[in-house]
């Protein structure tokens, strides 16, 4: 019986190091996403100073989740192999949640999945202990600490509201104080700002975390707790005055110096810095950090650019809400000091611009907010004994602050509101998973005992290979989308040109390929493939739906007497819709027809639809290769290929038609077929219309300018 515990401590030990790698890659958020999105030094610099973080904070992390262990169940009331059945449970499950959520870019708390697993396996073996004896549901309370759980959940969702209104209030104060513009103002109030913050960092780091620490002496933490408002008050005083002298004699960033210091991050000190070492590797290594991390920035981005979220009816409404009791606020502020406050929320002049980091998403004075408010806020809780969602918090706060700072305009402010209102949903669905998977699995771990243990484990890997190849495939579709967004160093109209003709070939070729597939899986009613079409077709509407929202960043790029190619590249992102809509109108119906088991398409009809499909697959191919060879000289032979394809789908229509009138095929049969020769009618004509224009937007900027008749 003793070896069997020695494996489930093993096992245990194997899942805690997984649940290090999954939970940092989430938390890196907390810690990286305000450095990242204000660029305030190389992404490697940025590593390197969280992973020292995370040594240094690993030694004071002693104790802190003892909050959540010893006030959610009580230890005693469990014996050794219910405790680790407990524990594995949690394990497991946090394995498993935290990373499908970094799978998907979805920050989460590792704190509250904890919570809550902690609270769902102990629950069930606490019912099954009950189940077993003489004792009731009521006797819960025995085994279950109901009161300071509910505390916990509280003060976490009390936290969410805090941390944004305060992101938003501070940053409203700091952004009229210093406007955009930092640089006018930096000079007089930078190192008043950056010694509060400092000590507010310092505060929560060193005073709080010094009961923590494991190589603390009593004596030096009494000391600390004495004399916390002379150290305060002696630091600030002396930061202030230094961080006034270095930038007065070296021009120091105080602005870059909070972002980069902030975060905080009775065990053995080594098993802690084997912890600790375990997240520094992980933050170097996991890709799906950085995909949590581009989730927060974008949400919280000054900028335009692609939204990543849709927008919502609730969504929708909260912004129109949002913007009705404005008007109705503003109408009791004085017009001065209206006028007032938009001046210092006036944007970054063009020498501000220039001096902000490259792909910069927000700037350091936004960046130090985050830090600073989310730091003072943990540090609260933590004094109240309350294990605070670090995530919820950071994210909140940055979202409050964003929101502050004008950075949801009118542009954005629906999907970014969607985006945020989705990770809340998260966060729910977090406590709600984490409760009822803990629970079965400590179920499953207590009947099934070492068998279970090694299918669960089993299945985690499982589960965790699948996440990773979504998230490479997700990883791969993303780099593809950013090498389209980005425009050749040396920007020309030739260039770029080239670069769209690029894009317009590659619509054209995916589009070929799925027409064949749907054809393909309509007459052998083959639903997988058809499936995949359907997927090839959602994703191509996502590409082609990416080329008209950057119009405006490839016209701005032409030359300015390039009016004429930027008017002919328009039509052909326009045709490439069109295309991609017809595409859509074959694909999805005939999926539908196969998929809901309707009757298939008659042998005269598998006969003309393929006749179609040879002669579509051969319109496409000498398109495709006029477009790669630039040379339109066999543009003719396009529309006579096209007239033909237009000929023979008349024809078919009316056999189709006699064939209605001869009851020889059913409705539905009858109306997919119709509107399939419809669709390819269409499909033929938008081909046409995109080498014309094709043709034209060559013919105006293109290297081969002015020899195109």
């Amino acid at each position: 019986m003793d070896s069997i515990y020695l494996i489930f401590v093993i096992i245990l030990f194997v899942l805690a190091i997984s649940d290090l790698i999954v939970g940092v890659t989430n938390d890196a958020v907390n810690f990286l996403n305000s450095a990242v999105g204000a660029r305030a030094t190389s992404f490697k610099m940025v590593m390197l100073v969280a992973s020292i973080g995370v040594l240094v904070g690993a030694t004071f992390s002693s104790g802190l989740m003892e909050i959540a262990r010893k006030g959610l169940f009580f230890p005693a009331q469990f014996s050794y192999a219910e405790v680790l059945i407990i524990f594995m449970a949690v394990m497991v499950t946090d394995v498993i949640l935290l990373d499908l959520f970094n799978t998907f870019g979805l920050p989460t708390s590792t704190t509250v999945s904890i919570v809550f697993e902690l609270l769902g396996a102990s629950v069930a073996i606490a019912i099954i202990k009950i189940t077993g004896s003489d004792q009731t549901m009521q006797d819960l309370g025995q085994y279950i600490n109901a009161g300071k759980a509910l505390a916990i959940i509280t003060a976490i969702l009390v936290s969410v509201a805090l941390a944004f209104s305060f992101g938003a209030i501070i940053q409203y104060i700091t952004r009229i104080i210093f406007t955009f513009n930092l640089r006018h103002n930096l000079k007089y109030y930078a190192a008043i700002w950056g010694g509060l913050a400092i000590t507010g960092i310092i505060y929560f780091i060193v005073i709080k975390g010094a009961k923590g620490a494991s190589f603390m002496t009593e004596t030096a933490v009494n000391y600390i707790e004495s004399n916390t408002g002379i150290i305060l008050l002696s630091t600030f005083i002396g930061l202030t005055i230094l961080l006034q002298l270095l930038m007065f004699l070296f021009k120091l960033n105080v602005l870059k110096l909070i972002v980069l210091l902030a975060n905080d991050v009775k065990t053995e000190t080594w098993m802690l810095l084997i912890a600790g070492f375990v997240m520094s590797f992980t933050l170097w290594t996991s890709k799906k950090a950085r995909t949590v991390i581009e989730t927060s920035v974008d949400l919280s981005r000054q900028g335009e650019g692609n939204e990543r979220f849709n927008s919502s009816i609730l969504s929708r409404n909260i912004v129109r809400g949002t913007r009705n009791m404005a008007s109705v606020i503003s109408g009791f502020i004085p017009d001065k000091m209206s006028e007032w406050l938009e001046k210092r929320f006036e944007a970054p002049d063009e020498e501000t611009t220039r001096q902000m980091p490259e792909g910069a998403a927000f700037d350091m004075l936004r960046a130090s907010v985050n830090l600073v408010v989310a730091s003072v806020l943990i540090a609260f809780g933590t004094s109240l004994k309350l294990p605070l969602s670090t995530t919820y918090v950071t994210f909140m706060v940055a979202m409050g602050s964003s929101l502050s700072d004008r950075a949801w305009g009118r542009e954005s402010a629906v999907y970014r509101i969607t985006g945020v209102l989705s990770v809340i949903g998260g966060w729910f669905f977090t406590a709600l998973a984490a409760f009822t998977v803990s629970l079965l699995a400590a179920i499953i771990l207590f009947y099934g005992g070492l068998i279970a243990t090694i299918l669960l484990m089993v299945l985690v890997g499982l589960i965790i290979y699948r996440t990773h190849i979504i998230h490479l495939r997700r990883a791969i579709a993303k780099k593809v989308n950013d090498e389209m967004d980005l425009f050749p160093s040396e920007l020309t109209t030739e260039n770029i040109i080239t670069k769209c003709s690029l894009a317009i070939q590659q619509v054209v070729e995916q589009s070929l390929g799925i027409f064949n597939k749907t054809i393909m899986g309509l007459v052998d009613e083959d639903r997988k493939l058809l499936h995949s079409a359907k997927s090839d077709s959602d994703a191509l509407n996502v590409h082609t739906k990416r080329l008209k929202t950057h119009i405006n960043a490839t016209l701005i790029n032409l030359k300015e007497d390039s009016v004429e190619s930027g008017h002919f590249y328009v039509q052909a992102v326009d045709y490439l819709r069109e295309v991609n809509h017809c595409i859509a109108y074959i694909v999805n119906p005939a999926f539908d027809h196969v998929e809901n088991n309707h009757r298939p398409l008659i042998p005269v009809q598998v006969e003309e639809i393929s006749r179609l499909n040879a002669e579509i697959s051969l319109l496409f191919g000498k398109t495709l290769e006029i477009l790669r060879k630039k040379n339109f000289e066999d543009i003719e032979y396009i529309f006579e290929r096209q007239r033909n394809i237009l000929r023979i789908v008349e024809e078919t229509r009316k056999k189709q038609i006699r064939r209605i009138k001869n009851n020889e095929t059913g409705t539905r049969n009858s109306i997919l077929f119709l509107n399939t020769l419809a669709e390819i009618k269409n499909l033929t004509l938008f081909i046409n219309n995109i080498l014309k224009a094709s043709r034209d937007f060559e013919a105006t900027g293109g290297p081969h300018a002015g020899t195109i008749e």
